[in-house]
């Protein structure tokens, strides 16, 4: 088969949704695979297999690249706030001008002449391409799939992101599709119950794998992540505050970046008690090394579609501390191979952290179990999964 992957301008981005794709993509060793991404000069932070040819999509196909010195992207641009604001085009009755206010057809063309000639058996929108797709796929001989990488209620209601006051547009063009895939059931149950449509859900695999494991003996806590808002690292601080005041010898590494970077270590540098016990590493390309050198990995996500760290936490013999948020009790086996705290409460946090960092015993028998339960996500298992989809749809 000729599949394609579209994930546009996330393949110049250090996201989960970019590094899934590089490992979905490579191993689909018996395809043809070609990854569109929207035309640009930066770098790719992740590799991708000899195999897979990189396609770039011209940036005047899409109405998000548009000028804003032409009058009519001025025009929309002004509409498509007022739609956010609003929600006045999101309506059974106006849903074809929210429609053309945000899919023009002058691009919805050169898209469909663009796919057209490429002539896939197979494409795959993700994140925002999706509604892209579903506004083409019948004149497309394709099959077509969507791919939504976080949660229904990230994508639907966070205010500006994704699907944000575009329910009705969603019901009347996601049925377009062939698939719709989620990467949890509770997803697929919030998109059936609250707009009707169907889906279907695939897991994320193992990003990483290590025939090495953590011994669990370093007192050092963990977490990686983008600094923003959804993975919640305010909390974490502040959970961790909360833990030092009992505890004098456990550390926290912090991996990543992004825009609340320099905010959070600010925080935590007001904070007498952590500010000398935790060190922010910026993003790096080794973080399997930081993996062994832990012992317990924190996760204070928001929300979250699924939570490739858990799994990368497990591979490597880490047990997990995690809020309770989907689909974190799919992921953790509750007491076996982490702790699922009740959401956003610190202090509850904080104590899990204490029992955790004061149990030997406890921390390894986690381990054991973690490194047993990583195994269930492995890239073969997932890769089955997918194959099925594109011989049967769902």
């Amino acid at each position: 088969m000729k599949i394609c992957f579209w994930i546009g301008s996330a393949y110049y981005r250090k996201y989960g949704t970019n590094k899934v794709a590089s490992v979905i993509t490579n191993g689909l060793t018996r395809h043809d695979i070609e990854l569109v991404v929207t035309e640009s000069n930066a770098a790719a932070p992740y590799e991708y297999a000899e195999h897979i040819k990189i396609v770039p999509l011209p940036t005047n196909n899409l109405i998000y690249r548009l000028p804003k010195r032409s009058i009519i992207g001025f025009i929309q641009s002004i509409l498509r706030i007022f739609n956010n604001k609003t929600g006045f085009f999101n309506t059974e009755r106006r849903y074809k001008l929210l429609q053309k206010i945000f899919y023009p057809d002058k691009y919805l063309r050169q898209l469909t002449d663009f796919f057209v000639a490429k002539d896939y058996d197979v494409i795959i929108a993700v994140g925002r391409e999706i509604l892209w797709l579903a506004s083409i796929a019948d004149k497309l001989r394709a099959k077509t799939i969507g791919w939504q990488h976080n949660s229904y209620d990230s994508y639907v209601n966070k205010r500006n992101f994704m699907f944000w006051k575009k329910e009705e547009l969603l019901k009347k063009i996601i049925p377009n599709l062939d698939s719709f895939v989620m990467l949890n059931p509770y997803d697929c149950q919030e998109y059936k119950e609250n707009l009707g449509i169907a889906s279907t859900h695939i897991s994320n695999p193992l990003t990483l794998q290590s025939d090495i494991k953590t011994d669990t003996a370093n007192k050092q806590f963990i977490a990686a992540g983008r600094f923003v808002e959804q993975k919640g690292f305010d909390l974490l601080i502040d959970a961790f505050n909360i833990f030092c005041k009992y505890n004098d010898d456990w550390k926290l590494v912090i991996a990543g970046s992004g825009k609340l970077f320099k905010a959070m270590k600010k925080r935590a540098k007001k904070l007498k008690k952590i500010k000398d016990r935790i060190e922010f590493l910026g993003f790096t390309n080794d973080i399997q090394t930081h993996y062994l050198n832990s012992s317990i990995y924190l996760m204070t996500s928001r929300w979250e579609g699924w939570g490739l760290v858990v799994t990368e936490a497990f591979e490597m013999g880490l047990p997990v501390i995690a809020f309770d948020i989907t689909p974190m009790d799919i992921l953790i086996d509750n007491g076996e191979n982490g702790v699922i705290v009740e959401c956003f409460n610190k202090t509850r946090y904080a104590a899990a952290m204490l029992k955790l960092a004061r149990d030997d015993g406890l921390r390894r028998k986690m381990h054991e179990s973690a490194v047993v339960k990583a195994r269930e996500y492995g890239v073969d298992k997932i890769i089955v999964e997918w194959e099925k989809l594109f011989e049967n749809g769902g």
